[in-house]
This record gives C-alpha cells, structure tokens and sequence, in this order.
C-alpha cells in the first residue's frame, strides 16, 4: 500500500532526528535526578547504611534512558516490544541467580538490572536500525526544549505515575527500617 510507505518513510526521517534528541534529553535529566539521589543519599543520615545502593540504583537512570522501547512502539512492531520486556526480566533474574552463586552482596541487584537494561538496549538498537537505518547528529538545546515542550504532557503523566508506584516503598523507606522495606518490597 503506497500510503503506509509514505507514512513509514515520514516516520522514518521524524525518528532520525528524534531518537538522538530524546536519547540525550534522558540522558541529561538522568544526570540530574542522579545528582539529586546521590546529594540526598550522601548527606541524609537516615540513608548511610543503604547510600551504595541507592547511588547503584540511581545509575539505572542511564541504562534506562538507552532502551528505546518507544520506537518499535511507533512502527506497531509489538514482537520487538515483547521480546525486550521478557528478555529484560530473563537477564536480571539470571544475572542474578548466576552473581549470587559467587558473591552475595546486595549491590549485585542494582548491577544486575544494569546489565541486563545496557544488554537489552543494544539488541533493541540493533533491531531498529533494520528500519532507522541512520541517525541523525546530536541536537542543538533549542531542539531538546521543544521536544521537551512537546512531550512534557506524556512524560509529565510518566513521572507522576511511577513516584505514584513507588511511594509506599518512599514512604516505608523514610519510616522504617531497611529490612522491613526489604521484606515489604520482596
């Protein structure tokens, strides 16, 4: 059908150019919540037995902002999606399982789920490049506010909805000892 490949070109040349301007805007506003994490865990006193987790934890931002689960999401390429999320959890687990053997520190968590995100996020780079075979150049900060502008109602709603999921664990954390989030948590 002619008109689905003019969409898929149109969509085609949006995500060249799209792709590296949100790949570094999540890269930048991950380097500043991180910063944020690390000040409050490192001058907290509550946080001084758990601040190495929380700081390996924070660099989770990074991974995270490299898999690029939107794309094939914009091409209804729903198989690529799947696969990344079960291959997501089948590395961590197994990452876990396999680090656990030789060492059980809890940092191996946090080192896991590293991993396993920077692992699923090339192999979803790689599948996209089958139908975004090329990039574009880094964008200039005027393109990074308007894509900001653009999607601040999206990702506003993103945000909302995961410190929303993750409150009980925030407010727990603040209230009470760390085993006892530990076990809520698990």
């Amino acid at each position: 059908d002619w008109s689905s490949d003019v969409c898929s070109s149109d969509l085609e040349a949006s995500l060249e150019r799209m792709i590296p301007a949100v790949v570094s805007i999540r890269l930048i506003l991950g380097f500043v919540v991180f910063l944020l994490l690390a000040l409050v865990a490192y001058s907290v006193p509550k946080f001084t037995e758990s601040r190495h987790l929380i700081v390996l934890y924070a660099i989770t931002l990074f991974s995270n902002a490299l898999i690029l689960i939107w794309v094939p999401q914009a091409f209804h390429k729903t198989h690529s999606i799947s696969v990344s999320k079960v291959m997501l959890q089948f590395l961590n687990l197994g990452l876990l399982f396999v680090l656990l053997r030789f060492q059980a520190e809890l940092h191996i968590a946090p080192v896991s789920l590293i991993l396993a995100e920077l692992v699923v996020a090339m192999g979803l780079y790689l599948s996209i490049r089958s139908y975004v075979p090329k990039l574009g150049s880094l964008p200039s900060v005027t393109d990074m506010i308007a894509v900001l502008r653009q999607s601040a109602p999206i990702g506003g709603t993103q945000l909302v909805r995961a410190l929303a999921l993750a409150s009980d664990l925030l407010i727990l954390g603040v209230l009470s000892v760390y085993s006892e989030v530990g076990i809520y948590a698990s």
